[in-house]
């Protein structure tokens, strides 16, 4: 099933972000909405999901500086 499926099936609010947005600015929109994960557009196209697990991975992996990351750099790239 794809996200957009998904999406479709809730019709809930999606929040997204953007692929250039910082992995704070991710973080601070989830806890903004209290969720766990965001849809990463580019335009119109969906080109991933980040996640508070992504964030977690990043941090182990990068310290302090996955905060400045773009989204990019840690989203679950859809295939």
């Amino acid at each position: 099933m794809s996200i957009q499926n998904v999406l479709d099936r809730n019709r809930a609010e999606v929040v997204t972000i953007s692929p250039t947005d910082t992995v704070k600015s991710a973080a601070d929109r989830m806890r903004a909405h209290d969720i766990a994960a965001l849809v990463v557009k580019s335009g119109a196209a969906i080109t991933g999901l980040i996640s508070d697990r992504e964030i977690v991975h990043a941090a182990s992996r990068n310290g302090e500086g996955a905060l400045y990351m773009a989204s990019i750099e840690c989203k679950y790239r859809m295939q």
